[in-house]
């Protein structure tokens, strides 16, 4: 069981939402195998909101500090499946933000 995303599906509202960039990040994660520097597009807020909501895991030291990006948790990749389902991919996902971090990176 995800305990953070446990927590987050029994507060007194649940409601899975996410913006254009995060859904653009779990796409993106659910497609790329390795640690999220390798998805140039992602950055460490996005990774943080998502963090929050139980869909991405980290390896934490004694004192809880993130040391390991273990990528997405099964919560994480199964809201990944749901975009999907809805019709999201990474291209239709992507907003100027992003495409301007590609372009910066490939430069």
């Amino acid at each position: 069981m995800n305990k953070v995303f446990s927590e987050y599906a029994t507060s007194t509202a649940f409601c899975v939402q996410l913006s254009k960039n995060q859904c653009n990040t779990l796409l993106r994660l659910d497609e790329h195998v390795g640690e999220p520097s390798d998805c140039h597009a992602v950055t460490v807020g996005t990774l943080k909101g998502l963090d929050a909501r139980g869909f991405v895991a980290w390896e934490r030291d004694v004192s809880g500090r993130a040391n390991k990006f273990l990528g997405l948790t099964d919560a994480g990749r199964l809201v990944a499946q749901l975009l999907r389902e809805a019709g999201l991919t990474v291209e239709s996902t992507n907003t100027l933000s992003v495409l301007r971090r590609i372009d910066w990176e490939a430069a």
